[in-house]
């Protein structure tokens, strides 16, 4: 191969390099591409996939009836971001894929986000034998994921309490979604947590994983019309602070002085609301393109990874107006 001997290595590492596998050094691998592009030389993805029998793309799943959301459009995005780097087609599994069908998708693994428990499709995905990254942990009971990529979600809710506290809060409640995701269940666990050692009454009332604007008003006056209502109110679903935030205004309140709200997810109705609301943000394109990276590195593997792997990402706290920050 004459990349090989022009970069002054084996064919065994300049194969390696170039089809992205092996376990080869970064150094290696850059240099011998810099001497491919050098030479024009180009890859051929499809004759490659043939020889190591890959279909050379990968599936990402996300939850039911979640695909208008804007967190999900981002993290899929991101999915796509890293797997055309890497020169990857990105398959978008709808649900209620039978498993025969799913056995003819022609992908080489799976990126599922926020599994909900009692999620067939789930199950399905799993059964297929093939490597699974999950961006969250998957629920308990069901195979293993080859990989996680998650966030410390009991961490951001603790920061965004004591944040809260710290603005003067002293009753804060919680607008949670059915405890059926990982998520859902570290953001009450966390919350209880913090209620417990500061005191402080456990105000939770509930509305749907995926909620839209007419879900709102029960949660808030259920909240709103107690004897003693909370001075701060947690929204911890996707896409319906802004909607919580005109619901209380409209009962008289102003928010960031007469009462805090802060959001467990960013994005930008949260950012552009009047005025702009606290919010947890995760990140979701950076996390999708960290989930297609884990899950290519697993399939570019020459030896299967000894056991699952795990990924940790930090929630990063965004202070505005709604809580009294400047």
């Amino acid at each position: 191969m004459d990349v090989a001997a022009r970069a002054g290595v084996s064919r065994t590492t300049a194969s390696a390099a170039l089809s992205g596998g092996g376990r080869i050094g970064e150094d290696t691998r850059q240099h011998v591409l810099a001497i491919a592009a050098e030479m024009g030389y180009e890859i051929n993805r499809q004759a490659q996939n043939l020889r190591i029998q890959r279909a050379g793309a990968i599936g990402v799943y996300v939850p039911p009836d979640a695909t208008g959301y804007e967190y999900y459009l981002a993290f899929a995005f991101g999915v796509v971001d890293e797997a055309m780097r890497r020169e990857t087609p990105v398959v978008l599994i709808p649900n209620g894929s039978t498993e025969a069908s799913l056995a003819r998708d022609h992908v080489d693994g799976y990126i599922v986000i926020d599994a909900l428990d009692d999620d067939p499709q789930l199950r399905r995905i799993l059964a297929t034998g093939k490597p699974v990254v999950s961006a969250e942990p998957l629920p308990d009971g069901v195979a293993a994921a080859a990989g996680t990529v998650s966030f410390d979600h009991e961490q951001g809710t603790i920061a965004l309490l004591d944040h809260l506290a710290a603005s003067g809060a002293r009753r804060i409640g919680l607008i949670s979604p059915p405890l059926n995701t990982s998520w859902a269940r570290q953001i009450n666990a966390a919350y209880d947590r913090w209620c417990t050692g500061h005191d402080r009454e456990r105000l939770v009332v509930g509305a749907p994983f995926l909620a839209d604007a007419s879900s709102v008003e029960r949660p808030v006056e259920e909240l709103l019309r107690r004897s003693d209502p909370p001075d701060a109110i947690v929204v911890a679903q996707d896409g319906i602070a802004a909607a919580v935030a005109a619901a209380v205004t409209a009962r008289g309140y102003t928010i960031g002085t007469d009462l805090l709200l802060a959001a467990c997810v960013d994005g930008l109705p949260v950012r552009s609301s009047i005025p702009p609301i606290t919010a947890i943000d995760l990140v979701p394109r950076e996390h999708g393109r960290a989930c297609a990276d884990l899950l290519l590195s697993i399939l570019d593997a020459a030896t299967p990874p000894d056991g699952p792997r795990t990924i940790t990402l930090e929630p990063r706290l965004h202070a505005r107006a709604s809580t009294g920050a400047p």
